[in-house]
């Protein structure tokens, strides 16, 4: 620090120390002067305020001194108010000029306060930063380790300790999270495709659904037994295949009967169709009945029978 800044440091530190210090806590004071209504000179303690209001912090020393006024000044401004409070009252004629005064100083000490703060705020960002800085390349390996793909490090970079480990735990909450979904999602569509293929295997054994269950003859698999563990599963499908089989074999021999049955009546129906017409040709034959004469006769046909008639006979009769 050169000599002129040493300087600087030092009437800036004795303007805050006499000035908002030294001059004690302010008391009301009775009297018919505007500027004796608190128990200091109000011309002084503005004017100090108003020099402190180009301070500048330049270095460690100036960053301490303002940290220090705005304690002191925010000390300031709560006594202000207090002494305003009980001085005020409405059946005095000063109530109006104190609050004026007191709202003309609190309003100075809050403009050299919120200045001061400012200044302070920055040079604190301005360390967090050059920590962050400096921590960067940890933080980062933290981030990637939890599996975070996009660091935002300008952001990070205002982090302080604090904050940082705050930001890792919900960062490391989110990508649990949402990597939870994706396996669970993954989960059942295994579960889904596993479930497929068993219903694929059971149906290409003969079996149709019937409500929430699987049918085949007298076989019945509950659909909940589509969700055992492999092991049982396969011990189930094994069993299924044997008893699928002996139900296939014996739909077949059903099959296979019925349709005996079926060919041995037709057979039967059949030969019982050629005898009645080989009777019945002969009947025809035996009456003298042929393809050269047929417009010779009439044939009637009753219930289980046949009967022929001449026409010349029957006309000869009906005369």
């Amino acid at each position: 620090m050169t000599e002129d800044k040493k300087v600087e440091v030092e009437e800036t530190k004795a303007i805050v120390v006499k000035s908002l210090e030294e001059l004690g806590e302010p008391q009301v004071v009775e009297g018919e002067k505007r500027m004796r209504i608190f128990s200091f000179d109000l011309t002084d303690l503005k004017g100090a305020l108003t020099k402190y209001k180009d301070f500048k912090i330049v270095d460690g020393e100036t960053y301490k001194t303002a940290k220090n006024a705005i304690k002191v000044i925010r000390k300031l401004e709560i006594n202000l108010e207090k002494i305003g409070k009980a001085a005020r009252d409405p059946q005095t004629v000063h109530n109006k000029q104190i609050k004026s005064d007191q709202d003309e100083l609190t309003g100075t000490a809050k403009e050299v306060r919120d200045d001061l703060f400012a200044q302070v705020l920055e040079k604190d960002q301005e360390k967090v930063k050059e920590y962050g800085l400096k921590v960067m390349p940890e933080r980062k390996k933290l981030l990637e380790g939890i599996g975070m793909k996009e660091i935002k490090e300008d952001e990070i970079v205002l982090m302080d300790d604090t904050a940082f480990d705050i930001f890792l735990n919900e960062e490391k909450i989110a990508i649990f999270d949402a990597k939870k979904v994706i396996e669970d999602a993954e989960k059942e569509r295994q579960a889904s495709e596993k479930r497929d293929g068993r219903l694929a295997r059971i149906i290409g054994l003969g079996f149709v659904k019937v409500g929430p269950d699987y049918v085949y003859g007298d076989l019945k698999v509950e659909g909940s037994k589509l969700e055992l563990e492999d092991a049982e599963f396969e011990e189930l499908f094994s069993g299924l295949m044997i008893d699928a089989d002996k139900v296939k074999q014996s739909i077949i021999k059903s099959n296979k009967d019925a349709k005996d049955l079926k060919d041995q009546r037709d057979k039967e129906a059949k030969e019982a169709r050629e005898k009645a017409d080989a009777g019945y040709q002969k009947f025809l034959a035996d009456n003298g009945y042929n393809e050269t004469n047929k417009e010779l006769f009439i044939i009637e046909e009753t219930a289980d029978s046949y009967r022929l008639f001449s026409k010349s006979l029957l006309a000869e009769h009906r005369k």
